[in-house]
């Protein structure tokens, strides 16, 4: 690439107009002696847990593990068994810190793994704040916008499914075909706020081991980018870096001969890595470091009330605070003022005088439920949570005051069993609990 190519790519990062595409066997591990994908080690993960004669399963076809683990498996089983393997299992490669580092507004994943989401989690960049996530499902009902409450920040969108859902990820053949027929066809179709970014002629790409040399992802591409239409529209930029190519990339350019000459496509003469790291420094150099909200001041603070909403107590263990502050700032972001106990004591304050006054005075109390909260047989929360409960019983019957919520399952309070608890364990769920408090508001006004 030449300067005027890394430069117009960096122009078009700064200006939110590209697009970062991460393939399906982007993601690897090393178990010691080879380096594999990751969803080659959950298919291993998998064997290693089916009874039935597993030296006789394909540990290179995953659709095939999957069928053997649930002969003897549930399906509830093999969501909680995926959940916990990405979780805990993710690439560490430093490509990773260099890809969070560079501003790229849209995130496309086409694998399930939590690589890219553990990074920023490491720099201590918030999800719901810093950074948003969401996935399409090709087998769920249809979902009209992508969960990115503020555009200006970095959207990474699990294309094949998420492992929050292992029922919505694409991980075989037959999958892929029907992914394939649910975005052609549009049933359900991809989120509008995603699907535009992709239509947009003036957006650019860059992409990581996608794998052009597969009839079918060419296909996609095809498809996210509006078919014909693409075709009637100016020139638009693709840099592709093919990590699983054996020979020099695409003898003819199918995706230029697709095209029609409509996709301007350039393959560095750079490995994954060395290309990372210099699109970094030159975005570094240009548009300066990203940085997390409160870095930039722009976290709001307790003065600062939005007028006429209610305003929301959030009960938690200490242990939950980074749960306590995610929660605040989508609650901030959904027109409501959240309080956090920390922001409500100032130095040489009367803690019980000022914490039972402001309990007394907000209009709806929150009680995050996690394991750390449940083994709260002695502490100040009990106190706080004992106060909202006799609170709660001065509210006419049909109005809410006191919202239970569940960040972790399996730990829901007794004392709370009445009220109906909502799950935030995917805390892009925090809309239920928006519109519960929104709801019960507005007829209060009434």
């Amino acid at each position: 690439m030449k300067d005027q190519d890394w430069n117009i790519l960096i122009d078009n990062i700064q200006k939110g107009k590209c697009i970062l595409v991460l393939g399906p066997e982007m993601a690897s591990m090393s178990n010691g002696e080879e380096t594999k994908s990751i969803l080659e080690h959950f298919s291993n993960h998998l064997i290693q847990q089916i009874d039935d004669d597993p030296e006789s399963v394909n540990s290179e076809d995953l659709e095939e593990v999957v069928e053997h683990y649930l002969k003897e498996k549930t399906e509830d089983e093999l969501d909680f068994v995926a959940k916990n393997f990405f979780d805990k299992n993710f690439d560490e490669k430093e490509l990773y810190d260099d890809l969070v580092d560079i501003p790229f507004k849209l995130i496309i994943n086409a694998s399930p793994d939590k690589s890219l989401i553990k990074t920023f989690e490491k720099k201590e960049l918030v999800k719901g704040t810093d950074y948003f996530v969401d996935y399409y499902n090709h087998k769920g009902t249809k979902q009209e916008h992508a969960q990115w409450d503020d555009e200006s920040k970095t959207m990474i969108f699990y294309l094949y499914g998420s492992p929050e859902n292992w029922d919505s990820v694409v991980y075989s053949e037959m999958h892929l075909l029907d992914f394939l027929l649910s975005i052609i066809s549009q049933t359900p179709a991809l989120q509008s706020n995603i699907s535009s970014m992709f239509c947009d002629d003036k957006t650019s790409f860059v992409f990581l081991g996608f794998g052009f040399q597969n009839w079918y992802l060419r296909i996609l591409l095809y498809t996210l980018l509006g078919g014909k239409e693409v075709q009637k529209g100016p020139s638009r930029r693709l840099v592709a870096l093919e990590k699983m190519m054996k020979s020099e990339p695409l003898e003819t350019d199918q995706i230029t001969v697709l095209f029609k000459n409509k996709i301007k496509i350039r393959y560095p003469d750079l490995n994954m890595g060395d290309f990372v790291t210099e699109l970094k420094n030159r975005c570094e150099a240009v548009i300066g470091k990203r940085k997390k909200s409160d870095d930039l001041g722009i976290e709001a603070p307790k003065s600062i009330e939005i007028a006429g909403a209610p305003s929301v107590f959030i009960c938690h263990a200490s242990e939950d605070k980074e749960k306590a502050r995610e929660i605040y700032n989508r609650l901030k972001i959904g027109k409501l003022n959240p309080v956090l106990d920390k922001e409500l004591i100032g130095a040489g304050d009367n803690w019980n005088h000022e914490l039972e006054t402001a309990i007394k005075e907000v209009d709806y109390f929150i009680v995050v439920q996690s394991r750390a909260m449940a083994s709260k047989t002695r502490g100040y929360v009990n106190k706080e949570i004992s106060l909202a409960l006799e609170l709660s019983t001065r509210v006419r019957t049909g109005f809410s005051y006191l919202f239970p919520v569940e960040i972790e399952t399996g730990h829901r309070l007794k004392e709370l069993e009445k009220f109906q608890s909502i799950d935030l364990t995917d805390m892009n769920k925090i809309g239920d609990l928006i519109r519960a408090i929104r709801r019960d508001w507005e007829r209060l006004k009434k």
